[in-house]
């Protein structure tokens, strides 16, 4: 990415969002996979926080950047899709439902 694309966001080169990137989407998602292999109990919410996290990270990335192309709408997709997949699992969970 050209370093002008930065202009319209709080950030003066590409260390800062990746490195939030990294810790943000990287390690969370390793994290919620580590979660759903293992079937722990927390896993569904972790995908459904993971879905956010990336939709919101779009939706942000598009207003910085203001520019729009095709692969913030793929990636936006699979968040959308995760968060949704996410509130299902939640739902046929114990982990949703009142004891």
């Amino acid at each position: 990415m050209p370093l002008f694309w930065l202009e319209h966001s709080p950030f003066r080169d590409h260390f800062n969002p990746g490195l939030i990137l990294l810790v943000v989407i990287g390690i969370g998602s390793l994290a919620t996979g580590s979660a759903a292999i293992l079937k722990t109990k927390s896993y569904p919410i972790l995908i459904t926080i993971m879905g956010s996290a990336i939709v919101i990270w779009i939706i942000v990335q598009t207003l910085m950047l203001r520019i729009v192309y095709f692969l913030p709408f793929v990636i936006g997709g699979i968040g959308i899709t995760l968060l949704v997949l996410g509130i299902i699992q939640w739902q046929i969970t114990d982990f949703g439902k009142k004891a």
